[in-house]
């Protein structure tokens, strides 16, 4: 995966699931984030193996319904 310029670099809700290999974020508001948006569905979740993340405000946002796990990060 890589992103730049981006609001968000990678995004899971409502269930989802995101499995990353290798990322290259950058130059983005938000690395990564999982949600519950509708009240039916469950949180997202991702795993990422190798997360790299440059040049961002916040790297991880997650609510109490999902689950991020990443390994071997920079």
């Amino acid at each position: 995966l890589h992103v730049s310029n981006a609001a968000i670099g990678t995004a899971s809700k409502d269930g989802s699931k995101v499995t990353i290999k290798d990322s290259k974020i950058y130059k983005t508001d938000l690395c990564i984030s999982a949600y519950k948006k509708k009240k039916e569905f469950s949180g997202g979740r991702i795993n990422i193996h190798n997360l790299e993340c440059y040049d961002y405000n916040k790297k991880i946002e997650i609510d109490n319904y999902s689950s991020i796990i990443v390994e071997e990060s920079l």
